[in-house]
């Protein structure tokens, strides 16, 4: 978590993300790219005798000031001194937020969110959305009502997947930087014909994801529930949180359109910071650590 990158559009929610980018930077000796895309004038639309270029140049300025007065202010009041880089891009806002990762090898995305249902999904939450879904790095969402406390505890929902390794290293990171209890969950429905398999399948996967955090308290937890989808919007109530961390798991097509993502609804649900991790394709060395310590 050395590069961080915060999109901020400088609604309230984008501050508390940069806010929260801020505190991790400055635990993990890090640096903060600062964000903010706007949609340039075109000559088509001027509509009279119109120097477009400079007043898109003039545009970027305004916009370059805005974010070094916001980097002085969230500065001032956490009373810490990180480096932060303002920068100013254009729209679309997705590809170039994913872009912009890209090229400077930026390592975590923290944006704000909105909490949103129905049809309000598609508009509030269409750029988070869009980003959480292509990112290939993790992305810390910030909820609109969250409001700043010093991470303590860290849920990881498990699938008993291998590609729960891919969450070791950024779940180690975390615990060590602010020096939290992980507890791994995980949710099953009693009802399914592998429920047993399932029981016996997370104690074995538990324990050798235990013996990788040997230096971290670590807890175990299993929920039975007819309604994972119900159980997880609750979560909060029955497991207090920090932060919940998920991973995006790969998909075939016809998962895409039949099976719904808790990661994508949890992103409008919750109230507290959620961190969603991009499933890696390729064999994780924390996977391998896994592997061996199972044997």
């Amino acid at each position: 978590m050395k590069r961080i990158l915060v999109p901020v559009d400088f609604s309230t929610n984008s501050k508390k993300a940069f806010r929260y980018a801020v505190d991790i930077a400055s635990r993990s000796e890090g640096t903060i790219f600062l964000y903010h895309l706007f949609r340039p004038l075109k000559a088509s639309e001027a509509g009279v005798v119109f120097d477009v270029d400079e007043h898109n140049r003039r545009l970027q300025e305004i916009v370059l000031k805005k974010l070094q007065r916001l980097q002085k202010k969230v500065l001032a009041d956490t009373n810490v001194n990180v480096p932060v880089f303002a920068y100013a891009g254009r729209i679309p806002v997705v590809k170039n937020i994913l872009d912009f990762a890209g090229e400077n090898n930026i390592d975590l995305v923290v944006m704000g969110t909105k909490g949103a249902s129905g049809l309000k999904k598609i508009t509030l939450g269409s750029n988070a959305s869009k980003i959480i879904q292509r990112a290939k790095i993790p992305v810390l969402l910030i909820p609109e009502k969250f409001k700043w406390e010093t991470p303590a505890k860290i849920l990881f929902t498990t699938a008993i997947q291998k590609s729960d390794s891919d969450a070791i290293p950024i779940l180690s990171e975390l615990s060590g930087l602010y020096h939290a209890e992980i507890t791994m969950l995980h949710v099953r429905d009693p009802h399914q014909p592998e429920t047993m398999k399932d029981k016996k399948e997370f104690e074995r996967h538990a324990s050798a994801m235990q013996k990788v955090f040997k230096n971290t308290k670590f807890e175990l937890r299993q929920i039975d529930t007819f309604s994972i989808s119900k159980t997880l919007q609750q979560l909060h109530k029955e497991i207090p949180y920090d932060i919940l961390v998920m991973i995006r798991r790969t998909k075939s097509l016809i998962q895409k359109i039949f099976v719904e993502s808790f990661t994508k609804n949890m992103a409008f649900i919750t109230n507290k910071p959620l961190l969603i991790i991009p499933q890696d394709k390729k064999a994780s060395l924390a996977e391998s650590a896994i592997k061996t310590q199972k044997k």
